[in-house]
């Protein structure tokens, strides 16, 4: 992955090492101005030989850019809400109001333009600020120029305040105090450390006498912050007098040594000097201040980038975080599904064990009907085969039956034929017999006729009881090849039916047989 970035690594660890060092150093520098302030402080007190004037009145204005926290500022002050704060302030507010047993008279200002601002302040803001000084009886104690800690003070800014105090004259950076508003926005930063960190603001702060202080505008119930800053106020305005003091006792001297004037014209002269390397300071100071401020605006992409980097590196760390969570769940699902196999091969050996069994039960059972089914089947065969036999034995008899049917129509036919014979035998020799009767019965009379017709009666009864013999002879017969037929149909429908029957049985043995053995196959396969 570092070769991959190109190295782009060491650079980040490069850049994270100069913003350390530079923490370092706007950390020792802010310890550095807090000490000359409390030096400063220290010393004002000593010249006022520890005795500090508290003023019964103090007049204080409020100068700043637009949205610095003004208003809010002077709420925080009075105690109250005297200011509107939601709504930008357009003309000079005056509001008085008693702090810490002291009658304290406040003016807002309206904000001029900063540089994210289109355009240049309006000359109506410039004379409302100019006129700010008027609304009291006397010149104002303190010049409170209001400062927004989380706004991003620079070079540009600071030359726009120099140009809006201006408007009151040069003596009113004597009476100012930068005051910085929201602090609770430093979260674990010093103040010190803060005006340290930019280069705008450490001229500014030097060009106000190093007077500074910080509000929390959101923690109004603090009232120490309020006193504190009407205590450094009280030390301004002594600083100023005892100023004052010093430039009238330099007056009398001067007027005192005024034979001093060549000396002086002099100095003048060195100073004018000292004036020119001054001025080719400040334009050496000025590229330095250039280079100072691309610094800058290098550190502050730099910081950016580490910003991002630092936002990246989060994003990354909670992926990381989301991946492991997901991993910690997988390592759980595949835990319970582990168990869960576990379980169902228990169940599959359970199902093996059950299967098993039954497929002995099966075997078991198969043996039972297979013996069953051959028994049944060596019984059909030998039924079949009796039946088979009975069938031949049948068929012989009915060939014999027929055989002595056809005898028998023979000997019908014989008999007929002989009977046939018989009749023209009887009636050849009746037929003389007749003529010669019929001569006797002619020539006899009625006796002969008598007799004659008692022959042929006896004759003709005879006949009729051959004929009824034949006739009873045939019947008889084909009553006996009737019932031999019927009997042989009743054998052989019992032998088709026993067989249809027989075949039906094994049909459905091995239709059973099948079907087990598939749903076996079917719950081994699930």
């Amino acid at each position: 992955m570092v070769a991959g970035n190109s190295g782009a690594y060491f650079l980040l660890h490069e850049a994270f090492q100069e913003v350390r060092e530079e923490r370092r150093a706007v950390e020792e520098r802010g310890k550095q101005r807090l000490m000359k302030v409390q030096k400063q402080r220290e010393t004002l007190r000593a010249l006022l030989m520890g005795e500090l004037s508290r003023l019964s009145e103090l007049r204080i204005v409020l100068l700043g850019g637009r949205w610095a926290g003004k208003s809010s500022t002077g709420n925080t002050i009075l105690a109250r809400e005297e200011f509107k704060t939601k709504s930008h302030t357009t003309e000079c507010v005056k509001k008085q109001g008693a702090v810490a047993g002291r009658q304290v008279t406040v003016v807002d200002t309206p904000g001029w333009h900063r540089r994210y601002d289109t355009g240049a302040t309006p000359e109506e803001v410039k004379q409302e600020i100019v006129r700010s000084v008027s609304l009291f009886p006397a010149e104002p104690h303190a010049l409170l120029l209001v400062i927004d800690v989380g706004y991003l003070f620079t070079e540009t800014d600071r030359r726009a305040v120099e140009e809006h105090l201006e408007l009151l004259g040069d003596r009113s950076w004597r009476h100012t105090i930068v005051l910085f508003t929201w602090g609770d926005s430093l979260i674990d930063r010093s103040i010190e450390q803060h005006i340290e960190s930019w280069m705008a603001l450490q001229q500014l702060v030097d060009k106000c006498g190093n007077r500074y202080h910080v509000l929390d505008n959101r923690n109004r119930t603090d009232g120490t912050q309020v006193t504190k800053l009407l205590q450094k106020i009280d030390e301004m305005v002594a600083g100023n007098d005892l100023w004052h003091i010093s430039l009238t006792k330099y007056l009398e001297s001067e007027e005192r040594n005024r034979g001093l004037q060549q000396r002086c014209e002099e100095k003048e002269r060195e100073k004018e000097d000292m004036r020119k390397m001054c001025e080719e300071k400040e334009r050496e100071n000025e590229g330095m201040r250039k280079r100072c401020e691309e610094k800058e605006r290098e550190n502050e992409e730099m910081r950016k980038r580490c910003e991002e980097k630092e936002r990246e590196n989060e994003v990354m760390r909670k992926r990381c975080e989301e991946r492991e969570k997901k991993k910690e769940e997988n390592k759980k699902k595949c835990m319970e599904r582990e168990r869960e196999n576990e379980e169902m091969k228990k169940k599959c050996i359970e199902k093996e064990r059950e299967k098993e069994k039954m497929e002995e039960d099966f075997r078991g059972k198969m043996e039972e009907t297979t013996t069953t089914f051959e028994e049944a089947a060596q019984r059909l065969r030998t039924e079949i085969k009796g039946l088979k036999d009975r069938e031949e034995e049948q068929q012989r008899e009915t060939e014999d039956l027929r055989r002595r049917n056809e005898g028998k129509e023979e000997e019908i036919s014989q008999l007929k034929e002989e009977l046939s014979k018989l009749q023209k035998e009887k009636e050849e020799s009746t037929a003389p017999v007749r003529n010669i009767v019929e001569m006797d019965l002619y020539m006899s009379g009625e006796r002969i006729t008598g007799s004659t017709e008692l022959m042929s009666q006896e004759e003709e009864d005879r006949q009729r009881d051959r004929d009824r013999q034949m006739q009873r002879e045939e019947e008889e017969l084909r009553a006996q090849h009737q019932a031999e037929q019927e009997e042989t149909q009743v054998q052989w429908s019992f032998y088709t039916s026993m067989s249809s029957q027989g075949e039906r049985t094994i049909l459905s043995s091995w239709k059973k047989n099948e079907e087990f053995t598939s749903s076996s196959l079917f719950e081994r396969n699930m």
